[in-house]
């Protein structure tokens, strides 16, 4: 085979993986890694056969630098270097992704026909992404969830990449010169992404696409636009009271009687009763104290706080929103933090039970934690990888993974020991819950009830009419 002919097919190649790199970016991250580092890697071949450097400088190289730079000198700096550092080598193999793209766009026509590609694909997204976002609302899921549907990706990382697409339509909706069936085309398809961007329910999205659009009216010198929307929110910004509002109740046994209640100075996230006191996860106000309505005690921690449990005797652990545990003792009637500990992967669930802190990554499985005097005190069940929830009694561990299935895993002095039961249902699963050995799934279906033991699950009510 000669030269030229290796070329080509190189090349066919690299059109090949950059094309499914694009029409997978805002539905799969497996597929979309596979079409970006192939492309890369062929491109490095090319590369090799023909001394030709396809690679060219695109003006951010000295931003590159700067920002490996702080993320270096961070994860120098940081308590965890190890957790640091692999994000560091995360963000550090995004950055060819810029110049592998640039290589593989020979032209302006090249360009063009994998801008449109990833348009379309994304328009796809979109389309399937609103019609579970509508299941979503209808089914009150959005209260449950406090997000989006995660049907492609975690509906943080969607909104990101939506972000694009906003923005890019919007640029082409306000510059492009053309006929008005085509004008008409492009403001349905911005605002079919735009609703899909609301959908996800997260404003880091909405942040950034706002922004996006704000800085094209800037350079498109729309005043007329922007002095009427800047007045808009400014003026929201002082007439907007946020109220973190909590209610204690009393439940004599026929119903409930209102005792009182108080506001809190950040937004009430979680409650903790502890002895006659409550500790209020107050998100952006730390764990604060509070008894009978009055703040007695406030705690300071690193990031925000999730929420608040009792593990054993004195020991409590309160979970922040970087993943991280702090464990706290409280001694002479005062909480105080001991210590911190993280587990290696992406936390999506923990609980407290049988004496044992039990947490659940989806990307590392379970690590059980045995006594909060002794924090290296720990099993790792990395099989367990993969699951959303976990339930936990005295007998049994009830994990769930989305979208259908759940398994059931026998407990032996609080420790898993083999598989009851592998469960798959016959319906994707909204919602999962078990207690008293009940199990309760919420699918498109309706409602089903079922009693769980060690040899499995047996049915024992449903209502299909939801």
């Amino acid at each position: 085979m000669n030269k030229g002919k290796v070329e080509k097919n190189l090349d066919r190649l690299i059109y090949f993986f950059v094309v499914l790199f694009l029409l997978s970016l805002t539905n799969s991250i497996f597929i979309n890694q596979i079409g970006y580092y192939f492309a890369l890697i062929v491109i490095l071949i090319r590369y090799f056969v023909t001394k030709e450097n396809q690679f060219e400088k695109t003006g951010l190289e000295a931003a590159f630098i700067w920002y490996l730079a702080a993320e270096i000198l961070a994860a120098i700096f940081s308590q965890q270097h190890g957790q640091a550092f692999f994000y560091v080598l995360k963000r550090v193999l995004l950055i060819p992704i810029i110049y592998t793209v640039f290589a593989a766009t020979r032209d302006v026509e090249r360009a063009n026909k994998y801008f449109k590609i990833y348009i379309v694909a994304s328009l796809v997204t979109v389309l399937i992404y609103l019609f579970f976002a509508y299941r979503f609302y209808i089914y009150n899921l959005y209260n449950v969830t406090e997000s989006g549907p995660s049907l492609f990706q975690y509906p943080i990382t969607a909104a990101e990449i939506l972000t694009f697409t906003v923005v890019f339509l919007f640029a082409f909706l306000l510059n492009e010169k053309t006929t008005f069936k085509y004008k008409l085309l492009i403001f349905l398809t911005f605002s079919l992404s735009f609703l899909a961007l609301i959908s996800t329910y997260k404003r880091t999205g909405w942040t950034g696409a706002i922004f996006g659009i704000f800085v094209i009216l800037l350079a498109k010198k729309q005043w007329k636009v922007i002095i009427p929307v800047v007045i808009a929110i400014v003026a929201l910004f002082f007439t907007q009271k946020n109220i973190s509002q909590v209610n204690v109740f009393d439940y004599s046994g026929t119903g409930l009687a209102k005792e009182y209640s108080f506001n809190t100075d950040g937004r009430a996230y979680d409650i903790t009763p502890v002895d006659e006191n409550f500790y209020v996860s107050d998100f952006q106000n730390g764990l604060v104290e509070y008894n009978n309505g009055k703040e007695i005690n406030k705690i300071e921690f690193p990031s925000t706080v999730g929420q608040f449990r009792h593990w054993k005797d004195a020991y409590y652990v309160a979970s922040l929103f970087d993943s991280r545990f702090f464990l706290c003792r409280k001694d002479s009637g005062q909480m105080k933090i001991t210590g911190n500990f993280l587990t290696p992967g992406i936390t999506f669930d923990f609980k407290v039970d049988n004496g044992f802190f039990y947490i659940l990554d989806h990307d590392s499985g379970l690590t059980i934690f045995k006594k909060p005097e002794a924090l290296t005190d720990t099993i790792r069940i990395p099989s367990l990888r993969g699951y959303y929830n976990v339930f936990i009694d005295s007998s049994l561990m009830v994990l769930y993974s989305p979208p259908r299935g759940i398994s059931i895993i026998k407990l032996e002095n609080g420790i898993p020991y083999g598989t009851a039961l592998n469960f798959k249902n016959s319906a994707d699963i909204d919602c999962v819950f078990y207690a008293d050995k009940k199990l309760f799934i919420s699918d498109a279906e309706g409602l089903k009830l079922f009693k769980v033991n060690k040899d499995g699950l047996s049915s024992l009510d449903k209502n299909l009419s939801m």
